[in-house]
């Protein structure tokens, strides 16, 4: 199901921009709300605010960059402030644009973490190094293989939903150059 943006008289005629890439995110939620983005274009517009709107996803795309890689380094590192501190930038970043989905997922992953600190712990790097504690080894025949935390499940998760904003946005702002 592909949402798109309410109609608006001020927009000039034409396609649409979709929501979603894909359609959906995770669990049928949509990518983008369609009608936070409307809100956003339609303050930019009253404000004759010209490019604000562009600009705005283009801060996203950014921002959301940056705290991906920060979040990924602060888990490998195993620093719950510094996860907490990318979860937080991009919660706030993904508000903006409108995708509530990954918001919601980052501020729920930035409230858990604090009960989850000491069972957070750097990433081993080579095959030899120990296991961090958190890790919980899988009962096949390698002893040494290891299931992902809770931790990196949604360190995961969180990457491939910014990545699906990411490209959302991405089409949105084509469509509106088109």
């Amino acid at each position: 199901m592909t949402s798109e943006l309410r109609d608006d008289p001020r927009r000039p005629a034409g396609p649409r921009p979709s929501t979603s890439r894909s359609g959906s995110s995770h669990a049928g939620a949509p990518v983008l709300d369609a009608d936070a983005l409307a809100q956003l274009e339609s303050v930019a517009s009253a404000a004759h605010l010209d490019g604000v709107f562009e600009d705005v996803v283009e801060l996203f795309l950014e921002e959301s960059e940056e705290s991906v890689t920060s979040l990924v380094i602060a888990h490998d590192n195993g620093d719950a402030d510094g996860l907490i501190t990318a979860a937080r930038a991009l919660r706030h970043a993904a508000t903006r644009v409108g995708a509530r989905t990954l918001a919601t997922t980052c501020g729920r992953f930035e409230a858990s973490l604090p009960h989850h600190a000491n069972s957070i712990a750097p990433t081993p790097t080579r095959a030899d190094e120990k296991t961090p504690p958190a890790a919980h080894h899988r009962d096949d025949d390698d002893p040494g293989e290891v299931d992902p935390t809770p931790i990196a499940v949604a360190t995961l998760r969180i990457t491939g939903m910014t990545h699906e904003v990411r490209a959302a946005l991405i089409d949105v702002l084509r469509r509106r150059r088109a």
